[in-house]
């Protein structure tokens, strides 16, 4: 199963790309990554002469004293792998960098025409760069050159086994990518065929509409032999990995519908003797996944998301999948398995970005996850506990050609400053609800309303006032474990049902309990609350600064709280840090006599007499210049 929280914007209407988008970047050393959808049939004709290339390789170091400055945006990457912890390229539209440092700063290697579809890195000296131009860029020296070797031959994915031999699908290279040359492929293939080396290979074919079956060949592709023969409803794509000759992991892709995609993950380490179900993706919208019939119930995970994201392969045990879910809020997530299939664990962290998400890793521990959208800055994750934490290392704004670097802002000590970067002042937060175990509301009080909160314990909060009390009106809320006061929660004038609410609200580190009522006709009074499994409820953070909501201003995968009051506006921010809530004043931060957040989440500070306001973005780190527009 899987959580799906609708965004309020236009973008949840988005098709999720990643349906789409063919096998292409990498993780470091044997690791096998894909993309989430089939890959298309190999190219008939396989080029062997290299095109002319346009491009040159990027001043290596910064020009002496040159200021930073945000350069063209970067509005996606497009490709990333890893050589170790700390080490790995990252490419997009026309460019490709690096990073030493696990990004604290990034070092453009190579500029020039087309977008980098994929970058597999063999080690620390050797990687690829397959462009969408069909050019096949190639490093021997750690990007300190880039130069062409050739065409790629295909858009199937390409990795190598050595610094001469690599395969894209049943393409097959002795020179480093200059030439290649056909491998055999069994009939009725679905998706490309895999070989892991001269002799093994892997496929998966399907000679009707109800069945598939899995090939394999120890034989350079001369025979094929049925390893796995399974019935299905609907089988539409498949993407292979394998990190030894009896290895393979298969992803078989089925339907779509409603922004979902059924998906299930066969694996085997044997040479195709045993294999075991490692998820089973199946969707009310999409149907069962291939290899399952209809409503049929099984104990097998299923992966976050509700569609498949990239497949990373390190090894027969460990493999790293991640999913996207493109009506959602937080719309990216990644699962794993280190016991080659035999459980699956799904993150605890989910990651804005309406693009789908790029995903390599090293080892079984350390890796990069970049999410991003067409109008927002692109984010590089990093995990060193194998995905039980991601932390944010790097907010991308553009490419300085004078300087030869990525512009942005490090999250990482002595890391680079984004550009125009303005920080907060964040106070801690004292004034905190405080809710005090009772026998109920009093006898002679007078109730305004009441709501029970099924999706929340099931709670009960009664509003109510008091005899000869025309100051405010209170709370009461009653939990499994009693009855708690709330203290006040708004003004008596402001006693109608209608008024005040008492709602589920997703802020800080999850749900909570927001209380609302009003102080003034510009004014409110939210108050927010957790409850334990006992029902015992505690405080969280109380906002008296004006009508409050919960977004993601900062686009970390975790809620904060916005209030906004007055003409001019003014605007706080709250947010959770170090075990308490935490408060900025937008105003006093841009020294702006209005500021007000558009529902895109776009800071927009203005002076009186201004004809246009100064748009901004916020990252944990502050407040950085807005991103221009797509066009």
């Amino acid at each position: 199963m899987f959580v799906v929280i609708l965004r309020k914007t236009a973008a949840a209407l988005l098709v999720p790309l990643l349906l789409v988008m063919t096998g292409c970047g990498s993780s470091g050393g044997e690791a096998a990554e894909s993309s989430p959808a089939a890959s298309p049939p190999a190219a008939a004709a396989i080029a062997s002469a290299a095109p002319p290339l346009s491009g040159t390789a990027a001043a290596a170091t910064p020009a002496a004293g040159s200021a930073a400055q945000p350069g063209v945006p970067i509005r996606s990457i497009s490709a990333l792998g890893m050589t170790g912890p700390d080490a790995g390229w990252i490419g997009g539209k026309g460019w490709i960098a690096r990073t030493g440092n696990g990004g604290a700063d990034w070092q453009v290697q190579y500029t020039g025409q087309g977008t980098v579809l994929s970058l597999f890195t063999l080690d620390n000296e050797h990687a690829w760069a397959e462009l969408d131009t069909g050019s096949l860029l190639r490093t021997k020296d750690s990007g300190a050159h880039w130069t062409l070797t050739g065409s790629a031959p295909n858009l199937s994915y390409l990795h190598f086994i050595s610094p001469d031999l690599g395969f894209s699908g049943s393409a097959v290279t002795t020179d480093g990518g200059r030439s290649w040359s056909s491998l055999p492929e069994p009939e009725n293939l679905v998706g490309d065929a895999y070989y892991y080396d001269r002799l093994n290979g892997w496929a998966v074919t399907s000679a009707s509409n109800n069945d598939f079956a899995f090939q394999r060949t120890t034989d350079g592709g001369v025979t094929w032999r049925t390893v796995l023969t399974r019935k299905t409803v609907s089988l539409t794509g498949a993407v292979i990995r394998s990190t030894g000759p009896d290895d393979a992991w298969i992803e078989c892709i089925g339907d779509s519908g409603m922004h979902q995609t059924a998906y299930s993950l066969f694996h085997t380490s044997d040479g195709g003797k045993h294999w075991r179900t490692v998820l089973n993706h199946g969707t009310a919208g999409a149907g069962p996944a291939p290899g399952f019939a209809v409503d049929e119930v099984n104990e097998i995970p299923a992966n976050n998301g509700a569609a498949p994201g990239m497949l990373v392969v390190l090894s027969s045990e460990e493999a790293y999948m991640s999913g996207y879910c493109s009506p959602c809020d937080n719309a990216n997530t990644v699962g794993w398995t280190h016991d080659g299939g035999k459980n699956w664990t799904d993150g605890e962290q989910s990651f804005p970005g309406y693009s789908p998400a790029k995903l390599a890793m090293a080892d079984d521990q350390h890796g990069w996850f970049v999410t991003g959208s067409p109008d927002d800055p692109a984010v590089l994750y990093s995990t060193g506990n194998g995905g039980k934490e991601w932390k944010r290392a790097f907010t991308f704004q553009g490419i300085d050609m004078e300087r030869g670097v990525v512009t942005g802002q490090s999250s990482l000590p002595g890391g680079v400053q984004a550009a125009g970067l303005v920080r907060l002042n964040w106070q801690e937060k004292k004034d905190i609800p405080t809710p005090e175990a009772w026998n109920g509301i009093p006898k002679d009080s007078v109730t305004i309303s009441g709501q029970w909160l099924e999706n929340f314990g099931g709670v009960q909060i009664t509003f109510y006032t008091k005899p000869g009390d025309e100051d405010y009106v209170y709370a009461d809320l009653g939990t499994a474990k009693g009855h708690y006061s709330l203290g006040s929660v708004g003004t008596y004038n402001y006693r109608k049902p209608e008024e005040i609410t008492a709602e589920v609200s997703s802020l800080f580190t999850g749900l909570k309990l927001k209380i609302t009522g009003g102080l003034g006709a510009n004014l409110s009074l939210s108050s927010y609350y957790t409850i334990d499994e006992a029902g015992t409820p505690a405080g969280v953070l109380r906002v008296d600064t004006g009508h409050t909501r919960e977004a993601d201003v900062d686009r970390d995968g975790t809620p904060e709280a916005v209030s906004a009051h007055g003409t001019p506006m003014t605007v706080y921010i709250y947010r959770w840090h170090n075990g308490h809530a935490e408060v900025a004043d937008l105003n006093d931060a841009l020294q702006a006599d209005s500021v007000m957040l558009r529902d895109d989440l776009i800071v927009v500070a203005s002076d009186m007499g201004d004809s246009q306001g100064r748009e901004y973005q916020l990252i944990p780190e502050g407040l950085i210049p807005a991103m221009p527009r797509a066009e």
